[in-house]
């Protein structure tokens, strides 16, 4: 699930990774970093406030850098698609 909070409400999605990859190949091999990227669907589920009721369905990638060292990281989601809502 994912829930993103904006003024007036929130947006609740329910979200599917897919095609993860990491570049070292079919394994990702600790080490201090690791890089890697994905598919993702989000399929809008709900909302709360003013997105009560929302619908929709958005589609993107995720990369990501993690450290298998250290406690840090970072992702970079783009999604793009439709939601409909009756304000």
């Amino acid at each position: 699930m994912r829930t993103t909070t904006l003024a007036g409400g929130s947006i609740i999605a329910e979200e599917t990774a897919s095609g993860g990859t990491c570049p070292a190949g079919h394994v990702c091999r600790p080490g201090p970093l690791e890089r890697g990227s994905g598919t993702l669907t989000d399929v809008i589920v709900g909302g709360t406030g003013v997105y009560e009721g929302a619908s929709g369905t958005l589609t993107g990638t995720v990369k990501v850098a993690v450290s298998n060292r250290y406690p840090a990281g970072t992702s970079i989601v783009k999604l793009s698609g439709t939601i409909h809502y009756d304000p």
